[in-house]
């Protein structure tokens, strides 16, 4: 299988995805990239990857690949047939975030400002049309969220880190 980096999350789903198949001789490959691990499932070199839509659409729509599965909690609305990790009877649900951050200390009414408007921002149909193109699954956070799920996912890193042996205690 062909992943990132032992830090990346997709690493982590590769390799959370072994231990809940019980795939005992199974390797995951390191990749810079996607681009990389693309050249790497085509050619065959490795036998699958992950990836996110907007990296493998074109390869899917040219018929070279398909989706085995994903990793949200519900089938993506531009992938009906592909069912999730969970239907599959493996319980690997992804959860990657992008936002916005800002220096220790950003006033309140800042940070009030951006978190009503940032809701605004996704309920627009234009920026909606946008991110279902691409599959992606807005979910927002409000500060004392994001940092329960930060601090939550940093513990979980840890872990999994010390599992690989690429820290230690």
């Amino acid at each position: 299988m062909g992943g990132g980096t032992p830090g990346e999350l997709a690493r982590q789903v590769l390799e959370r995805l072994k231990e809940e198949a019980e795939l005992k001789d199974v390797r995951v490959a390191a990749f810079e990239g996607g681009g990389d691990l693309m050249m790497a499932v085509l050619s065959g070199t490795v036998d699958l990857g992950i990836g996110e839509p907007a990296e493998i659409l074109s390869q899917i729509e040219a018929g070279q690949i398909r989706l085995l599965a994903t990793f949200t909690d519900e089938r993506l609305e531009s992938f009906p047939d592909a069912s999730t990790a969970e239907e599959q009877g493996l319980p690997i649900m992804l959860t990657k975030f992008r936002g916005l951050t800002g220096p220790k200390g950003l006033p309140q009414e800042i940070v009030k400002a951006w978190e009503e408007a940032i809701p605004k921002v996704l309920a627009d149909p234009k920026y909606q049309a946008i991110y279902e193109a691409e599959s992606l699954v807005p979910a927002f956070m409000d500060q004392k969220t994001f940092q329960d799920y930060i601090a939550k996912r940093e513990a979980e890193l840890r872990e999994y880190l010390l599992e690989m042996g690429v820290i230690q205690k």
